[in-house]
């Protein structure tokens, strides 16, 4: 089981926006893609609205709230994500929460490798002895810029510092 922990800070609100609908459309039922679709256009209006009329620690606590709510979905998300790169994980869990003496979100996620694209690697990890050698800091460490660059280029709305990746 791997621990992957990290801070996310300066969220810009409006790619952040811009980026949900348009990963909710697909998704969404046909009645309402339409409506999704059309306001995807307008979320520099919004997003302005919204941070001129509520406090962004109301905004915050939105988001956090909006990411517990979700989080099962979130996860199938995470491991949809990974899939595609080549990696089988199970997300175990994913928790989100405000850091009290900044706005930063502290983002923890729980996961374990199932298998990879690289053949070597998973019949070691569907074996239990060798799983806990691997398991060690040679799997983070090749783990480790895949997620960095993952994050950085997915996600380029925020600012991801202090990650790590931690084996439980």
């Amino acid at each position: 089981m791997f621990e992957l922990q990290c801070y996310i800070s300066e969220l810009k609100y409006e790619p952040a926006l811009h980026f949900l609908l348009k990963k909710m459309a697909p998704h969404t039922d046909p009645l309402l893609r339409p409506f999704l679709e059309s306001i995807s256009q307008y979320t520099k209006e919004m997003t302005e609205t919204i941070l001129s009329t509520i406090p962004e620690k109301e905004i915050q606590l939105a988001i956090i709230y909006a990411v517990n709510q979700y989080q099962q979905k979130l996860c199938h998300s995470i491991e949809k994500f990974f899939f595609k790169k080549g990696f089988t994980v199970k997300v175990e869990s994913l928790t989100v929460c405000l850091e009290e003496n900044t706005s930063d979100f502290f983002v923890t996620v729980e996961f374990q490798l199932l298998s990879s694209s690289i053949k070597f690697i998973t019949p070691l990890l569907s074996d239990k002895l060798f799983s806990r050698l691997l398991n060690s800091k040679h799997l983070t460490d090749a783990l480790f810029p895949f997620i960095e660059n993952a994050l950085l280029s997915y996600f380029d709305f925020a600012l991801f510092h202090d990650l790590s990746i931690i084996v439980k």
